[in-house]
């Protein structure tokens, strides 16, 4: 098989797109796996010897049917159509290999604590020495730039989701513990980032031949789902609380024990009305207008 085209059979929307994927876990490999199920080829450059050590045992595993080899349900699903290699990036002949696999590259995404691939010669300068329209996308818990303080730590999931927010919002109110979002949430919300602003990128490279450098930081990818709460707090001071599954820009929309069992429930405008008419209420009686 030549190394110009991995992908035997072309489809999708993204064939021809060419990834090459240097992170570990979710949130930057996810992205790129999500490239792989729209056609594109995505290589997965894994540590020699352990590969992703987290990723392909953490959780539930199945064991192949020699019953000699175990792996984690959620890598099978999760690295469905992609190539996956080692390569050692802290050793010369790695970062040979490594730079001739950029060098036919669309995009490179990659997830380490700020520094890391600086320290191996592999800095945005010297990737563009070798493919100067290559669209470039670090994955980092606090970004590559900022207070020292927190660019240079590492972040998971729940730690993210605690910077970012979220788990102020989620979760029912004291004394009860805030709650992250499961499963690995903030994670995936990471990767629908990276992989939105690759492509936009990769659109910008290819129409005007120069490449891009792009900051996606996992706690700022969170807190931009979080609605209006910054414009609340800035403009108005407010900090919105835990409040369970409650909404709380408006009622009914909460979980409700019914003689049957739980149901989910949520109504708004009209289908406030029409849901008034369905459990026996008048929507014209003065008690239910709110």
């Amino acid at each position: 098989m030549s190394i110009e085209n991995l992908v035997t059979e072309k489809f999708g929307p993204l064939q021809g797109v060419k990834i090459v994927s240097t992170g570990t876990l979710i949130a930057q490999p996810f992205a790129a796996e999500l490239a792989a199920e729209m056609g594109a080829e995505v290589i997965q450059i894994e540590r020699p010897g352990i590969g992703d050590v987290g990723w392909r045992n953490i959780g539930i595993r199945l064991s192949s049917k020699d019953g000699k080899s175990a792996v984690a349900t959620t890598w099978i699903q999760e690295r469905r159509n992609v190539f996956c290699i080692s390569l050692d990036l802290s050793k010369p002949r790695g970062r040979e290999i490594f730079l001739k696999l950029i060098a036919r590259a669309d995009i490179w995404m990659e997830s380490s604590k700020p520094g890391t691939c600086r320290k191996w010669g592999l800095d945005d300068a010297a990737i563009w020495q070798v493919n100067p329209k290559l669209v470039i996308t670090h994955v980092s818990g606090f970004g590559q730039t900022g207070d020292p303080d927190y660019v240079h730590r590492a972040s998971y999931d729940v730690v993210g989701q605690a910077v970012g927010g979220m788990m102020s919002q989620t979760g029912f109110p004291d004394p009860i513990p805030p709650t992250r979002a499961a499963p690995w949430t903030g994670d995936y919300l990471t990767a629908l980032f990276t992989m939105w602003s690759s492509l936009a990128a990769l659109t910008y490279a290819r129409t005007t031949g120069k490449g891009q450098s792009i900051d996606v930081a996992q706690y700022e990818a969170i807190h931009k789902t979080l609605g209006g709460t910054m414009v609340e707090y800035f403009q108005n001071g407010v900090v919105r609380e835990r409040s369970g599954n409650r909404a709380q820009g408006f009622q009914p929309l909460d979980t409700f024990q019914a003689s049957d069992g739980w149901v989910v429930m949520g109504a708004i405008g009209d289908v406030y009305s029409r849901m008034l008419r369905v459990i026996g209420l008048d929507p014209a009686d003065p008690k239910w207008e709110t």
